[in-house]
């Protein structure tokens, strides 16, 4: 899936997934926040560890939240992330400060909303 460089976050959908539920939107996004913060810290320290299962677990979480909080980039970074070997695709730490970026980008958005 290829992506606008802009569709960090797709509100409409989010809203029709659930349901136009406000409340619900609104209890949701603070509790993604703040787990968003700590996989900041888990891929930092699993990187660093060379735990490549570490990092596809942390992975396939992260591909879950995105999803149903229609993260469309952060869901394909994590997507990647899933199926790539450490020696030759994450070690450099180049992928991982994109995807660090990426989740740094939602949560400046989930923190102005």
């Amino acid at each position: 899936m290829k992506l606008d460089e802009n569709s960090h976050f797709d509100y409409n959908d989010l809203l029709e997934r659930y349901e136009n539920n406000i409340v619900m939107i609104n209890k949701v996004i603070p509790i993604a926040s703040k787990g968003f913060k700590e996989i900041i810290i888990l891929l930092n320290e699993n990187v660093q560890a060379k735990d490549m299962d570490a990092l596809k677990q942390i992975a396939h979480r992260l591909k879950g939240t995105a999803k149903s909080l229609s993260l469309p980039i952060l869901t394909e970074l994590s997507e990647k992330l899933e199926s790539m070997d450490f020696e030759t695709e994450i070690a450099d730490g180049l992928f991982i400060k994109k995807l660090i970026s990426e989740i740094e980008i939602i949560n400046a958005i989930f923190d102005s909303r």
